[in-house]
């Protein structure tokens, strides 16, 4: 077997020296040179502002450092997590033939051009299934039993007992949980709730198949439905030019007045000014988000006004069994393509 080039390209969320120890260990036996070098950026939040750009304008948003593009350039297999892959550097290459995306989204790789170069894109979903999962159940609890809230006070030198919460304070046991979005994350958070003996899940998701979300012991409803009839509504919808703003004013004014919103997925997928407004009149019971508009959240942020919504810095998927995950993945599928294998998750 001719040898090949793998060039692992990290940034500070996931260290290409990983990705490369990694790989150079797993794929031993194939012939593959393994190199190694960082997107660099000066912190996690200048990071995480350059994702949410790409996310929103593409591959095309950063202009990578030229010896980086060379690099991409020159190399047989390209593994990449953060970094952009763009058509400057497919349309230029001549002996690139895969790149593995070691994120559930692919949103930083030009798929259209790959595929006019028939160069093989393969991605990492459900990586992050079981954590965001976890992360949306706790936040659940977090702010149905206002246990972040108890946690700052405490911190301020107040034993409070009481919030805004408290007439219709209670348990996920019994509860109607509306779940937006039925892919690997959506239907893990049903399977896990479940454990908790709500009442009905209702789901929505025109993608999904009714006798599967029947099979998983879910409802099938429309929008206007879930939105009406549940008491904890979660989303995790990948966000589209279709899905920016799903959640609108007015299924926001369907909601009970004890309900609440959990957000683990994308920001775009509300309308953040109809939520802020319906959370300072309260009209809705109290919301988590873990995904903003702007991130890192500004320090004059309206949402840090509020005293019935509970925040996190984007953390619902940071794991190191996420990380773990979706080398595993990528390696597998690498694996495949060497041997002419079919892929499991070619894009």
């Amino acid at each position: 077997m001719a040898t090949k080039s793998l060039l692992c390209v990290g940034d500070l969320f996931l260290p290409s020296k990983d990705m490369k120890d990694f790989f150079s260990r797993e794929l031993q036996g194939y012939g593959i040179e393994t190199s190694y070098r960082d997107l660099s950026t000066k912190s996690f939040d200048d990071l995480q502002k350059m994702l949410l750009n790409i996310e929103k304008r593409g591959p095309h948003a950063i202009e990578l450092p030229e010896d980086l593009r060379d690099q991409m350039i020159n190399s047989d297999l390209l593994i990449v997590h953060y970094c952009p892959v763009p058509s400057s550097v497919i349309n230029k290459s001549v002996r690139l033939r895969f790149i593995g995306c070691l994120r559930g989204g692919y949103e930083n790789i030009d798929v259209n051009s790959a595929k006019n170069r028939g160069i093989i894109v393969v991605n990492a979903p459900g990586r992050s299934s079981n954590a965001v999962a976890e992360f949306t159940i706790g936040l659940m609890i977090a702010e149905g039993r206002n246990i972040a809230r108890g946690h700052h006070f405490l911190h301020k030198g107040e034993w409070r007992k009481y919030y805004l919460n408290d007439p219709y304070r209670s348990e996920l046991k019994d509860q109607i949980i509306g779940i937006i979005g039925f892919g690997k994350i959506g239907s893990n958070v049903a399977e896990k709730l479940q454990a908790f003996g709500v009442k009905r899940i209702l789901v929505f998701d025109p993608l999904i198949p009714n006798n599967i979300i029947l099979n998983k012991g879910c409802e099938p409803a429309d929008l206007e439905t879930l939105c009406r009839v549940s008491d904890f509504i979660t989303i995790h919808a990948r966000l589209t030019k279709d899905s920016e703003k799903m959640i609108n004013k007015e299924l926001i004014s369907l909601m009970k007045p004890t309900a609440y919103l959990i957000n683990t997925a994308r920001a775009g997928l509300i309308d953040n000014a109809a939520l802020y407004e319906a959370l300072r009149n309260k009209t809705i019971g109290g919301a988590a988000l873990d995904v903003f508009d702007i991130e890192p959240l500004p320090p004059d942020s309206p949402w840090l006004e509020l005293e019935n919504v509970t925040l996190t810095p984007h953390l619902a998927g940071d794991t190191r069994n996420t990380r773990i995950n979706s080398m595993l993945i990528i390696k597998e599928e690498i694996e495949h393509y060497l041997r002419g294998e079919p892929l499991s998750h070619q894009i």
